[in-house]
């Protein structure tokens, strides 16, 4: 998500983080509640795993999706802003 473009409008940056490539297939299996990497993977197999890693991060450092704690690395949940789309997509 390195991409910016400095607007201001909130349909312009939402899209910069959730236009990405593979970022809404993503988002759709940890709505679905996949939450380990290799589940989330599975749903997304063409996707590299370097590749599902970076997108993770970025959307983490972006608030879209929490981070596991320190000692499971290998799980994540979605954030307020992840539950919020869960609940508005039902």
């Amino acid at each position: 998500m390195k991409t910016t473009y400095g607007q201001f409008c909130p349909v312009a940056v939402a899209s910069e983080i959730f236009a990405e490539r593979w970022t809404p297939i993503i988002l759709r299996e940890l709505v679905h509640g996949s939450r380990r990497f290799n589940e989330i993977h599975r749903g997304a197999p063409r996707i590299s795993r370097a590749l599902l890693a970076h997108r993770l991060r970025a959307l983490e450092a972006a608030g879209v999706i929490t981070g596991p704690p320190a000692r499971a690395a290998t799980t994540g949940s979605p954030s307020r802003a992840g539950k919020w789309a869960r609940s508005s997509c039902a």
